[in-house]
């Protein structure tokens, strides 16, 4: 990330102590400078402009594939994650499981999140699953 400026915030006010409860009483505070610029961008919209954006099934059916394609035709979900962050390291480990979940319509919370018009992935049961044929 650049850094493109240096601002100070000061803050006057008063903290009260009333038995084991604090409170803060702020009278004024004051911005140098009193102008700044701030520029956010969420990750996923940071990708999307550099054409990157990939979507946690993708992540899921691209690594759940990837271990196939090296023999292992039967995996876990803690598999598939470790697969799949090598190449996307940000992916949010409980939502990467939870789509997995989503992906296989025989796992028993399967009924929970929203249908996929072709689910990829087979529970067999005991957390495993298989990339549907």
């Amino acid at each position: 990330m650049d850094q493109v400026g240096d601002f100070t915030i000061t803050i006057r006010g008063k903290v009260i102590r009333t038995g084991v409860n604090l409170s803060v009483s702020l009278s004024s505070f004051e911005v140098q400078p009193s102008t700044i610029r701030v520029e956010a961008v969420s990750e996923p919209a940071a990708l999307e402009a550099e054409g990157k954006q990939t979507g946690i099934h993708d992540m899921i059916y691209e690594a759940a594939t990837k271990l196939t394609s090296e023999g292992m035709t039967v995996f876990t979900a803690a598999q598939l994650y470790a697969e799949a962050v090598k190449k996307y390291p940000n992916v949010n480990k409980k939502s990467f499981k939870t789509y997995v979940i989503a992906a296989s319509p025989e796992h028993t919370s399967y009924r929970h999140y929203r249908p996929l018009d072709e689910p990829y992935l087979r529970y067999l049961g005991k957390g495993t699953y298989k990339l549907r044929s």
